[in-house]
């Protein structure tokens, strides 16, 4: 007899904590990515500059420390960077840090190229420019803080 009355009070009890467990719980804030959490290092050729929207279009490199590989995109740039003196063709070193909840062009410096054959000893061709050979490895690896 007594079984027959706890019944009730035990199904309504299993029915509530049922439905506690399927309520969305409270979760912890979400944690910006860690490419927003700091200043990256990248190299590209500016394919295009849209002063009024602070735009730049690069075919850049690979950016091993957001483990972003090589592509082209746009970048937007902070204000304190002068446009008037970056043109299309040009390549640059150029600084993205987080600025409005996204990675934009902070600073930039043009990089000097060479043709390979205009060092001394070289040839065409000679100097191993994928990330995985040579020099190239050495930046990427500076890059990367290793």
């Amino acid at each position: 007899m007594k079984l027959t009355r706890l019944l009730p009070g035990a199904l309504a009890l299993m029915t509530t904590l049922a439905a506690c467990a399927a309520a969305p719980q409270p979760s912890a804030p979400p944690q910006p990515h860690a490419a927003m959490q700091s200043v990256h290092l990248a190299v590209g050729q500016v394919l295009g500059v849209d002063t009024r929207a602070r735009l730049l279009t690069v075919d850049h490199q690979d950016i091993p420390s957001i483990g972003m590989p090589a592509m082209t995109m746009d970048f937007p740039v902070h204000e304190s960077v002068d446009l008037s003196r970056i043109a299309t063709g040009q390549t640059f070193a150029f600084l993205l840090a987080p600025v409005a909840g996204t990675l934009a062009v902070t600073a930039l410096q043009p990089v000097k190229t060479a043709p390979m054959n205009s060092m001394p000893g070289m040839k065409s061709g000679q100097m191993p420019m994928e990330p995985s050979m040579g020099m190239m490895a050495e930046c990427h690896r500076m890059m990367r803080g290793n």
